[in-house]
């Protein structure tokens, strides 16, 4: 495991939940198992599928009210689902069952929670390294995550 790069401390990929004796287990994207903290965000990530390329991991993302993610890109293809509240993303509004499909390497940004803020369910096709998943900040050297609305 490596250090997750978010000043947590905490291991990446998160280590596996328990698993049920039937071979399964269940949560919700309200209380996902223990959150991950960041400014003005929190995360739960939850990976599946043991051979690579096939791994894909899930993360359920929710956004405080407001919260600006400067514009990024992924090593990963994934999709964005919103399940609660809003998000604008490069000025365009999101809303509870909007879908994005986004390729690898597509820079994109900047994201705004809208006043209730926002909760989505990300998966992302890593294959065989989870960290393809983080984010790469453009033109930055800081975690690119700030408050207050900057969109133009």
């Amino acid at each position: 495991m490596r250090d997750g790069g978010d000043g947590s401390g905490a291991p990446w990929p998160p280590p596996p939940i328990p698993r049920g004796e039937r071979g399964f287990w269940h949560c919700t994207w309200r209380e996902p198992g223990d959150w991950r903290k960041g400014a003005q965000l929190r995360y739960h990530g939850e990976g599946i599928g043991t051979d690579p390329p096939d791994g894909t991991l899930i993360l359920v993302v929710h956004y405080e009210p407001g919260c600006v993610v400067d514009a990024h890109y992924h090593g990963a293809d994934y999709c964005s689902i919103v399940v609660e509240g809003s998000l604008k993303v490069a000025g365009v509004e999101h809303r509870v069952g909007s879908m994005r499909f986004v390729r690898a390497g597509t820079v994109y940004g900047p994201l705004v929670a809208g006043p209730e803020g926002a909760t989505v369910i990300d998966v992302f096709a890593v294959g065989s390294d989870p960290l393809r998943a983080a984010n790469t900040y453009v033109g930055r050297t800081d975690k690119g995550v700030s408050e207050g609305p900057k969109e133009q």
